[in-house]
């Protein structure tokens, strides 16, 4: 039986609240994703910023 990978897309603009509570929930779930991508779209509202700092936290998970 091979391993069950999960790759995780998220895009967001200007939704900051609702990115931060999509990947809080990613973090909870009991099968943790292999990946999870963010598309910012430019977005206005700090989440370049969230992002940045999202990054350099150590996660069982790639992040990009």
């Amino acid at each position: 039986m091979g391993l069950n990978k999960i790759d995780i897309v998220i895009v967001t603009y200007n939704r900051l609240g609702k990115l931060k509570n999509a990947i809080d929930a990613f973090d909870k779930q009991t099968l943790k994703p292999s990946r999870i991508i963010v598309v910012n779209n430019n977005s206005k509202d700090g989440t370049m910023e969230f992002l940045t700092k999202w990054q350099e936290e150590k996660k069982d998970y790639e992040k990009i």
